[in-house]
């Protein structure tokens, strides 16, 4: 297949077998690929704190030969032109080249809802509507299930619509389910009917009603969402970078990263981590600065600001599905990645003289008041022996297996505390004691001469000394850093192009990752948001030094934006073997490739 990735007037040419994913922007979106290979790929809405399947798949047949991706998307196969939108409601605009026949597949569910019994659909047609209402009812067989019963409704609409009942099930296999060890890879899907049209809009509601109204009305309106869509686009692109192979990625990452939105916050990933992850979200605001998203970045930032003034901060934001992973578990790094982007955000607006503009007296006032108290919250609360500490599970390593829990005093989260008392000093012009003491003590416990370590008691080397230094300079010299850099290099490289996430040569290192089976998740596998922030760091530290390792990185990073889902960047890969692996479209994957991209281009 030939892959075309124009995010504006240029291109980038690939041949590959890639998906595509297209969003609304308040939390509905359609991931397709040539078949579907994962449960979590179709076309899915938001409702309330949760999101709900309706489609499996659509299907004209033959086999796809070229993919062009803009503001829409084109698929081409045996002289049939597909294209694919979806505006900013519960709907997808479907276009054909001509009058053709479409086969229609349906998995109506909640996203992460695998019950198999108790589900029923009926075809109608109202107000030239076809209408395919689903229904799930508990059902013994399922067993025992956190969910409740609940009902979906798909209204299509177009002129000259027609359809043929088929109303049949299909078991479908899902190998990329089986591959990362994520059960079921397999469900029985429902063929309702067979569609023949040019032209139809598929609008999705639990209430019958306003599925029709949102067809109709789309369809009616479809130009004026296409044309709106593409000049806010345009706009969000420019301007862009002077190498055009890299503008190309660069523009790539900041729709990827804008088609994260859910109208609340950024999804942390699509499709599986549909929910507002809070470290994730203030990781990426960064690149929203840079793109001069200011009003967004400000929005995101401040619903953390006006929060509690408690130590930590949750590890979501709002509410949260009924099967997100452990929401009672904080987010020891929160507090410390919040202060981290306010402090870059006051910097770059008295850059772009846009400080007044966005910021007012009684903005900084609260940011200091903030600040202290969380401060005073924290060194409360969690100092012990010097050391910040944090719990199992409430870094952004947060899953444990056998003794690896990261749990005690970690470096990074010094690093973030460090970076906090800085800006306190900044902001009020008076220098904090607690800086020295707990540099100090950060110095005398993590800091072999060599190396830093992890953990105050684990002398284990990972790529979370990358985020140290990227908060934190201050912490060694550039001398220093060299040294430690050169000697994280040695045991955490891998030839592709990225670092494993645990020393190669430790016993839990695991080289092909696991999927759902979290034994190589912290444990080998490689992540390209650390991969791009430890870039980052090598450029400054030493851009020469490290040129040949912050190329491959980036390379990696560009294949992998170009491999998986095309224009997004992928959670993780294994260590073995670049791959695109983990959740497809990964927030802070493509928020850090913004940011790296336009060090590399600003700070030569």
């Amino acid at each position: 297949m030939k892959i075309v990735l124009q995010p504006d007037g240029k291109r980038s040419v690939i041949e590959g077998d890639a998906s595509f994913l297209l969003t609304n922007r308040h939390g509905g979106f359609a991931l397709l690929g040539s078949t579907p290979k994962s449960r979590y790929e179709g076309v899915f809405f938001r409702h309330g704190n949760d999101v709900l399947k309706v489609i499996e798949d659509i299907s004209v047949g033959g086999a796809i030969q070229h993919l062009h991706v803009t503001d829409k998307v084109v698929r081409e196969r045996d002289g049939l032109t597909e294209t694919f939108f979806m505006p900013h409601h519960d709907a997808l605009l479907y276009q054909l080249s001509k009058r053709a026949e479409v086969e229609l597949s349906l998995d109506c569910k909640a996203i992460f809802d695998n019950r198999a019994w108790g589900r029923a659909y009926r075809l109608s047609v109202e107000h030239k509507c076809i209408v395919i209402s689903f229904a799930k009812r508990n059902d013994p067989r399922d067993g025992t299930s956190d969910f409740s019963e609940y009902d979906i409704h798909l209204a299509i609409f177009g002129e000259g619509l027609e359809y043929l009942p088929v109303e049949k099930w299909e078991e479908h296999h899902y190998e990329a389910d089986q591959r990362r060890n994520s059960w079921p890879s397999s469900r029985w899907v429902f063929k309702p009917c067979k569609l023949r049209l040019q032209e139809a809009v598929f609008a999705f509601a639990v209430d019958k009603n306003k599925a029709v109204e949102t067809a109709i009305n789309v369809y009616a309106q479809r130009k004026k969402y296409i044309d709106v869509e593409k000049k806010r686009v345009d706009a969000l692109l420019k301007p862009g970078l002077k190498n055009q192979e890299l503008d190309i990625a660069y523009k790539s990452a900041i729709r990827a990263v804008d088609a994260l939105w859910a109208g609340d916050g950024y999804y942390a990933g699509l499709p599986w981590f549909c929910q507002v992850w809070t470290r994730d979200e203030l990781v990426s605001t960064k690149a929203l600065m840079l793109t001069g998203q200011y009003e967004r970045a400000k929005k995101v930032l401040w619903k953390y600001l006006t929060s509690d003034d408690a130590a930590v901060l949750p590890r979501f934001f709002g509410k949260t599905f009924s099967h997100a992973a452990k929401p009672e578990v904080p987010a020891a790094d929160g507090m410390g990645w919040l202060f981290v982007r306010i402090a870059e955000f006051l910097q770059v607006l008295e850059k772009e003289r846009k400080l007044k503009t966005h910021m007012s007296s009684k903005d900084l006032e609260w940011i200091e008041h903030k600040l202290m108290n969380v401060l005073d919250r924290l060194f409360k609360e969690r100092f012990k022996d010097g050391l910040i500490v944090n719990r199992a599970e409430e870094t952004w390593m947060d899953t444990t297996f056998g003794d690896d829990r990261r749990d005690g005093a970690r470096i990074e989260i010094q690093a973030l505390t460090l970076a906090m008392l800085t800006f306190l000093h900044r902001l009020t012009g008076k220098e904090d004691p607690r800086e020295k003491a707990l540099r100090d003590a950060t110095r005398k416990h993590f800091w072999t001469g060599t190396m830093i370590k992890d953990g105050k008691e684990e002398p284990i080397l990972r790529p979370n000394l990358f985020l140290a230094a990227y908060v934190y300079p201050k912490l060694l010299s550039k001398n220093e850093w060299v040294t430690c850099i050169d000697t994280a290099l040695e045991g955490l490289w891998l030839d592709w192009g990225g670092l494993a996430s645990i020393d190669k040569k430790h016993p839990l290192f695991t080289p092909k990752s696991t999927g759902e089976n979290v034994k190589s998740y912290h444990r080998g596998d490689s992540w390209f948001w650390v991969n791009n922030v430890a870039a980052i760091v090598m450029h400054r530290m030493d851009a020469k030094r490290y040129s040949k390792h912050v190329r491959q990185i980036l390379k990696a990073s560009l294949h992998d934006q170009q491999t998986n889902i095309v224009g997004f960047s992928s959670e993780l890969s294994s260590a073995e073997q670049l791959r695109s692996e983990g959740c497809g479209a990964q927030l802070w994957s493509s928020a850090t490739l913004v940011e790296l991209l336009y060090e590399l281009e600003n700070h030569r």
